[in-house]
């Protein structure tokens, strides 16, 4: 959908690969994490204006002000709107991830499961 579409390829400037699937990757970890979309808009157009327009990445810290900065900075780093600022590549973004679950002793939200 147009909300997971990273800006290099809504502008036609880069052809999809493993970067564009990092950014709608972080574009998911996002949503899963605060329930918003970090670039939505009232429509296809103005959710596609609103990715490509963008000078900054969403501030997940401002809807989870729970989470730890850590967690706040990589799905920053998957969502930036240039993709010269973003984690491009997907074995930084699996060490990222990995760096980051070993750096958790214990969950700081914890998740019900079952």
């Amino acid at each position: 959908t147009p909300s997971y579409i990273a800006p290099e390829i809504v502008l036609g400037t880069s052809d999809p690969g493993p970067s564009s699937d990092l950014y709608a990757l972080g574009v998911s970890v996002f949503e899963c994490l605060s329930t918003q979309r970090p670039y939505r808009g009232s429509g296809l157009r103005d959710t596609l204006q609103r990715i490509v327009r963008a000078r900054e990445a969403p501030d997940l810290n401002r809807y989870r002000p729970d989470l730890p900065l850590s967690v706040c900075k990589l799905v920053a780093s998957l969502t930036a709107p240039k993709a010269s600022r973003r984690l491009t590549d997907p074995q930084a973004a699996e060490d990222a991830f990995r760096a980051l679950l070993d750096s958790q002793d214990e969950p700081t939200t914890k998740i019900p499961l079952g």
